[in-house]
């Protein structure tokens, strides 16, 4: 498998301009200095999308709660936090056939301060999207959509082509389009269990259906 890292990705979308790549990240040409100023935007945008490889489940811890009269519980969120995509207040849990899992519905108010979680149900599992994803994670057609994007943003300062980076816009917004219907894909079917205490049941093939729709599903559950 193609290993990924910024330098690859800078080159490729320097290539797409054309103009000249780099070799290091820190040097001191027009083309390094311009993908380090686009690089953070570019980074964000792209991972603003909730992609089925860039989101995780976790089961909260509980905290001290300093706000009683307000919020029954608190809750530390996981390091690696950066949006919330959906919240449980049941823990109830999926599997996939391949062993990936989600949760499903059972939506709960809560409030978010800082890194800490404030809800009123005493246990809380939420599916968010990490504020960690690595250039190594990212598959191939993501991949292209950002250098796509970041070809388009360092198309006018280092090019002062104003016709290409219309191009770069339409090559990337169909790659993106591309991108996002491969990770739809990417959910598989859910078979819903009441509660993680299944989980024997699942592993000796007991799938059952409980009716709820098929969500989405991610390789790794932290704290169930």
């Amino acid at each position: 498998m193609l290993t990924r890292d910024r330098i690859t990705l800078a080159n490729n979308a320097l290539a797409e301009i054309p103009a000249g790549p780099i070799v290091d990240w820190d040097e001191n040409s027009l083309e390094a200095r311009e993908v380090r100023r686009a690089w953070g935007g570019v980074w964000a945008d792209t991972l603003a999308h909730p992609w089925w490889f860039s989101g995780a489940l976790a089961s909260l811890a509980g905290v001290a709660n300093d706000r009683e009269q307000e919020w029954r519980f608190a809750y530390a969120l996981p390091q690696n936090f950066a949006h919330m995509r959906a919240i449980s207040s049941r823990g109830v849990i999926g599997r996939s056939r391949t062993g990936y899992r989600s949760i499903v519905g059972m939506w709960t108010s809560y409030e978010i301060v800082g890194r800490t979680l404030y809800a009123n149900e005493p246990h809380i599992v939420i599916e968010y999207s990490r504020n960690d994803v690595t250039e190594a994670e990212l598959p191939p057609l993501v991949a292209r959509s950002f250098e796509l994007l970041l070809a388009m943003r360092l198309c006018m300062p280092i090019a002062k082509s104003s016709s290409r980076r219309a191009e770069l816009r339409q090559e990337y917004e169909l790659e993106r389009q591309r991108a996002m219907a491969w990770d739809m894909g990417q959910t598989g079917q859910l078979y819903m269990t009441g509660s993680p205490a299944t989980d024997a049941a699942w592993n000796a093939g007991d799938f059952i259906s409980y009716g709820y729709q098929p969500w989405i599903a991610y390789p790794a559950v932290t704290g169930l």
